[in-house]
């Protein structure tokens, strides 16, 4: 505010320490998030990482030409 204290937003934020748990299988959202986590350094990120796709492997995918793309996840 031009004059008087900070607003937060959200209101209901949590201030202080943070830490996210992550799980191995997380794709899409479960996989950007901790890397927006980390990239901002929120706070620590605990747990096996994420295996790296942002475009779902359950083939929905389709190109013009009616081309499809999936992914795999190979261990």
């Amino acid at each position: 505010m031009r004059y008087g204290s900070d607003l937060k937003s959200p209101s209901a934020s949590i201030q202080g320490p943070k830490v996210m748990i992550i799980d191995e299988t997380a794709g899409s959202g479960g996989d950007f998030l901790p890397w927006m986590f980390r990239k901002f350094n929120v706070g620590i990120l605990v747990g096996k990482r994420t295996w790296g796709g942002l475009v779902g492997i359950l083939g929905f995918t389709e190109f013009m030409d009616g081309g499809t793309c999936s992914t795999s996840l190979s261990g």
